[in-house]
């Protein structure tokens, strides 16, 4: 082998990865956004859906500093979780339910947009398993309430 073989086989190969780069992040990148909408006295929202394989929402809330919030993921699929995003984060989670479980009770600690993540684990999105869940967000200005 000459140079100019190993040089072309590599450079193929570089942009090969490149693509396959490329790809993996428009995939991550196909995430909906919905708003939460809180029922009567702006403190109590309950959501009912379902994601399949890969799919992402984010369920984006306003909450400010201090308020205490209490977030429950309910579902029958054992491989869906829920993360919670600070404002102004964009992947950094706060609280992560893989590992953490499927319940949040804590303080906002900015003012801001948090997003709850509702996604699926990749052993599961490989197998384009479908979960349904129920997710309630409880945002209260009292933070001794929880």
């Amino acid at each position: 082998m000459n140079l100019h073989t190993i040089f072309s086989a590599r450079t193929y190969i570089a942009i090969t990865l490149v693509l396959l780069s490329a790809a993996k992040l428009s995939a991550a990148d196909d995430i909906t956004n919905e708003p939460i909408v809180f029922d009567d006295g702006g403190e109590t929202a309950v959501v009912e859906g379902s994601i399949q394989g890969y799919q992402i929402i984010d369920y984006v809330l306003s909450a400010k500093r201090g308020q205490a919030m209490d977030i429950r993921l309910q579902t029958e699929n054992t491989a869906t979780y829920f993360n919670l995003i600070e404002p102004n984060k964009s992947d950094e989670a706060m609280f992560i339910g893989s590992i953490l479980g499927d319940e949040f009770q804590g303080n906002a600690e900015f003012t801001g947009n948090y997003k709850v993540r509702v996604y699926m684990m990749r052993s599961a999105a490989r197998r384009n398993e479908k979960a349904d869940y129920q997710l309630s967000i409880f945002v209260r200005s009292d933070p001794t309430l929880f």
